[in-house]
């Protein structure tokens, strides 16, 4: 009898994900050295399972040949202080890093240990609470 397929990743995994939208590429790294940490894996395709509750939060990277068929769902692994493009994630699996100032750069507060973006305040452009990390991003220009 042959042993299960080890899975690609398990919640609170660190990993990186690198290459262009068509050609994603997925490795698991020391955390410190990562861009996303894994919140959720699900079956693929199960298009009812959402990554959280705030579904469009998350990064996905999906897994479709091979021996298991799965979708995982990533949360940015951001730096306080540091500014972030904020509309680069639609042609690249990451979110960017960029100058601040720019157009479309968002400077980003990182809150650990609560998940609530209440916490942000009324003046946050936007706010992002994971419960997986117990993290929450608030975003100012």
């Amino acid at each position: 009898m042959s042993e299960p397929p080890t899975p690609l990743a398990v919640p609170g995994d660190c990993v990186t994900l690198t290459g262009s939208e068509a050609a994603p590429e997925f490795h698991k790294v020391p955390c410190g050295r990562h861009n996303f940490t894994v919140a959720k894996v699900k079956a693929w395709p199960n298009s009812d399972e959402k990554c959280g509750a705030e579904d469009a939060w998350y990064a996905r990277y999906e897994e479709i040949g091979g021996p298991q068929a799965v979708t995982v769902c990533l949360i940015p692994a951001l730096t306080d202080g540091e500014c972030y493009d904020m509309f680069s994630s639609g042609m690249h699996p990451a979110v960017q890093k960029t100058a601040c100032g720019g157009a479309s750069a968002a400077r980003v507060k990182v809150l650990t240990n609560t998940a609530d973006k209440a916490v942000c305040g009324p003046d946050a452009g936007a706010a992002f609470a994971y419960p997986e990390t117990n993290t929450t991003y608030c975003f100012s220009k």
